[in-house]
């Protein structure tokens, strides 16, 4: 995406980390465990590589976006952090 990005404009005026998903699962089972790594795969690695990776080829963006959900403020019964 990012060579795309690059041959056809340039540069990245602006990277937004939108991407992002989040299952209910019963943390108890052993089932949840190969799930949940797959999550945190795409709504934490991903930003976290892509970022990178903008970074060092484009040092100084003139903007980096990431968007959280209404989860981090609220969360369901399920979730890790639940109430």
């Amino acid at each position: 995406m990012l060579d795309a990005i690059a041959n056809r404009f340039g540069r990245l005026d602006v990277l937004v980390n939108n991407a992002g998903t989040f299952v209910e699962r019963d943390f108890a089972s052993k089932a949840a465990a190969a799930a949940l790594e797959a999550e945190i795969a795409l709504n934490l690695a991903a930003p976290i590589e892509l970022t990178a990776e903008v970074l060092r080829r484009w040092p100084k963006p003139p903007a980096i976006i990431f968007v959280t959900s209404g989860y981090a403020l609220v969360s369901p019964t399920q979730a890790p952090i639940g109430p």
